[in-house]
């Protein structure tokens, strides 16, 4: 587990370089509020690409085994 300072992007590179892993995104699940897509829209900037470069949000990234899944409560 790690605190995303640097962005999502970066820690998941770092979590994939550190367990010889890839990973799989899926956009549609990044939790993106509809204020942070107007600002990004108002700005020309794409949500998506803000939210997995910008950092400083005080979010915890963590991995879970595929088997482990349903046990987690995803909203």
């Amino acid at each position: 587990m790690m605190d995303i300072s640097d962005g999502l992007s970066s820690e998941i590179l770092h979590i994939s370089n550190q367990s010889d892993l890839g990973c799989v995104i899926y956009e549609e699940r990044l939790p993106i509020a509809d204020e942070m897509k107007n600002a990004a829209y108002k700005f020309r900037s794409d949500p998506t690409a803000c939210a997995l470069s910008g950092g400083e949000d005080y979010e915890l990234l963590f991995t879970v085994d595929q088997n482990d899944y349903d046990k987690i409560n995803i909203k």
